[in-house]
């Protein structure tokens, strides 16, 4: 038995990662879809409305006044690819630079992924897990802190 028992837990665990790897890249547009819809239903926070725009090389950012949340994910070619959230401010357009270091150091949260009771979630910085609508509600979230967090350092919050 204790061999059987072995081999079948090896077995469920292939077929997990099996999972994980053919799933991931879906879930990953999935999750920006809800994150995306932030701006697209023009939900705001003191006066400040969510933006959906890609920045100079083409990753996502959902931009709130001057602050941002950068999703980066599916870089890493050949192993199980990297994704990240990155709240900072927002990145200079082209051509432009800021005058000053942003006052809020940038916040990262490293996201895996798992199956639990059969559906797909995201793991925050090891967490317990969320799924994409959890996530995307999380990250709308953390920006809006964020964007506090930066206005306060700045003296303009209200």
């Amino acid at each position: 038995m204790a061999f059987d028992d072995f081999a079948r837990r090896r077995d469920e665990e292939r077929q997990r990662r099996e999972r994980l790897a053919n799933e991931i890249r879906s879930e990953w547009e999935i999750l920006k879809g809800f994150v995306s819809q932030f701006a697209l239903d023009r939900r705001s926070i003191e006066g400040h409305t969510f933006a959906w725009v890609p920045d100079l090389s083409g990753r996502p950012l959902l931009v709130l006044n001057f602050v941002s949340a950068m999703l980066c994910g599916g870089e890493r070619v050949g192993a199980q690819p990297d994704y990240q959230i990155v709240f900072s401010r927002k990145p200079a357009g082209s051509g432009e630079a800021y005058p000053d270091d942003s006052p809020v150091p940038p916040n990262t949260w490293q996201l895996t992924v798992d199956i639990v009771n059969d559906g797909f979630v995201w793991c925050v910085n090891k967490d317990g897990g969320r799924s994409s609508a959890e996530l995307a509600d999380a990250i709308a979230e953390r920006l809006a802190r964020y964007h506090v967090e930066y206005e306060e350092a700045y003296g303009r919050a209200s």
